[in-house]
Order: C-alpha cells, then structure tokens, then sequence
C-alpha cells in the first residue's frame, strides 16, 4: 500500500512540474532570418540568366517540447517592382526544433526570369551595367511554413498545427562581374515589407531581421485549445495523484494501526499467563556451593 501510495505521489508531483513548465502553453518563437548566399549562377549574365540562392531561419524554441516546421505549399517567388514570378522556393523538408534548444530550416531557390522580365529590368540600367555600374533588384518570397505540436498530457494530447503566411525579400545587385546578395527581411503583408541595402546589416543599420511567429499570430485558436487541454489532462493527473497518494497512504496507516493492536491483544494473555506460572512457582533450591558456603559459616559459629 505505501509503494502505491508514493507512486501516485510521485505522478502528482511530476504532473505539478510539467504544468508549471506548460505555463503558459506556448512561449513565442524566436527567429532569425538567415543572410541568403549564391549557390550557383548562369555564366551569360544577359541571356538565359538564372541563379540559385539558399537562405534559411535560425530558430530558437524557449517551450519545454519538440515542434517541427516545415513548408506548407510551394512558394512563389517574386522579381522587381511589380513582383513578376520568377520562380519558386523548393519544398521545406521537415525540420525539428528540439524543447528549449536550436533548430532551423534550410530553403534553396532558382530564380529564373523569362527575356520579358529580364528586358524590363535592365532596359533603363544595361548600360550603367556595361560601364561597370550596378543595378539593384527586390526579390519576393511569400513563405508559408508549418509548425506542428504534439505533446502527451497524461489524460489528452494538446495538438497544434498551424500554417502562417509572411511576405518576404531581399535586394540583389547584379554587375557584369557577378551577383551581391543583400540581407533578408520579413513582414506580415506586402505593404508592411521594407527591403534593406544589399551593404546593409542588422547590427549596423538597425533593421528587423527576425521572423514574427508571436503566439498571437501563429495559432491563437489552437493554443486556446490547448490550454484547455492542459488544464484538464494535467488538473486531472494532479487531483487524482494527491487524493489517491492520501488515501493510500491513510489506509496503509490504519492496516499498521490495526495489525500492531492485533499483535498487542495476542500477546497479552501469554504475557499474564507467564506472570501466574511464575506466582505459583515454588522457589527453586539453593545450589550446592551456597548450602556448602551456609554449613561453613555454622560451623565457625559453634
């Protein structure tokens, strides 16, 4: 009874934990873009032009659980002004953000723009180009990643899966020399974006290169739920873990009470029935050196 009654201690006091832990349920995210690269680039820089560039999301996960991101679509991406598609943003493989650790995920593009996008590009810059200028160009990327949690609560499971949408881009410069990639930024709609200098940097020029995955914005409905959920299983694992830890723990005290009285009422009886034996006991006879001691001691007296 008392191993039962520390086992269900021992589940109310880890259910306790982890609710405390999962308080609240979910802790915001924190993303940092990563500076997108060149991979590889066309030798014609001004026909059959193409370009592949690798970026990604350095991410750290403050919750006591794993979750895992990864692409929710295929994801356009988006050349100059007028945001001509270009191409698109290969699939996200799924990526693991381990609990209270580091992770991230890892996207790799082609921008291939067709000889009308590329004549509307440099129509009016080909020949500050030639003459060993630069010309800068916005590349958008509408990223939609998914974010997936599933974590065991002892009596249900809080589930979240959401997909968000950010609007996303970065400037490139293009010269008769090769390619400059400038870094990336996000914002939550196109109107809200502000791409920086391809010479810009975050620590230098102060812009916000961090992905927004705020609980707020991510899955409001979902983390309500799970809330719920939480309360619920791990109230649940907690009441139940205390009440039965008691009761067991009561009970097993009352069966030692009452086997300890049991032993004491056995052993009371032989207990008297010693005590007469010894009152109705003759005493015993002297030994023999005390009767040998006793005739000495009369014969010095006569």
């Amino acid at each position: 009874m008392m191993v039962i009654s520390i086992g269900f201690w021992v589940q109310a006091i880890w259910a306790l934990a982890l609710y405390q832990s999962l308080t609240p349920v979910f802790e915001d995210l924190e993303c940092t873009l990563v500076t997108p690269t060149v991979t590889s680039v066309s030798a014609n820089i001004l026909t059959n032009f193409w370009i592949d560039i690798s970026t990604g999301t350095d991410c750290y996960n403050p919750n006591p659980y794993k979750m895992t991101m990864e692409s929710a679509g295929p994801m356009a991406v988006y050349m100059g002004v007028s945001r001509d598609e270009v191409g698109t943003l290969e699939e996200i493989e799924k990526s693991t953000l381990p609990a209270e650790g580091r992770g991230g995920i890892d996207a790799n593009m082609r921008i291939e723009p067709s000889s009308a996008v590329w004549a509307s590009l440099f129509s009016s810059s080909s020949l500050s180009i030639m003459l060993g200028g630069s010309i800068a160009i916005p590349i958008y990327i509408d990223m939609e990643i998914a974010i997936d949690v599933d974590v065991n609560l002892f009596f249900g499971r809080m589930v979240i899966a959401k997909a968000f949408d950010r609007q996303c881009g970065f400037n490139m410069a293009v010269t008769l020399t090769g390619v400059k990639i400038g870094a990336m930024a996000c914002a939550d709609g196109w109107d809200n974006l502000v791409l920086p200098a391809v010479s810009a940097s975050a620590s230098a020029d102060g812009f916000d290169a961090t992905l927004d995955l705020q609980a707020e914005n991510l899955a409001s409905d979902e983390i309500e739920e799970g809330t719920k959920t939480k309360n619920a299983g791990l109230g649940a694992a907690i009441a139940s873990g205390f009440i039965l830890g008691t009761f067991f723990l009561s009970f097993s005290s009352f069966c030692t009470f009452m086997g300890v009285r049991a032993m004491r009422a056995r052993s009371a009886p032989l207990a008297d029935a010693k005590q007469t034996n010894e009152a109705r006991d003759p005493p015993e006879k002297m030994s023999q050196k005390e009767e040998s001691k006793e005739v000495e001691e009369a014969d010095v007296e006569v």
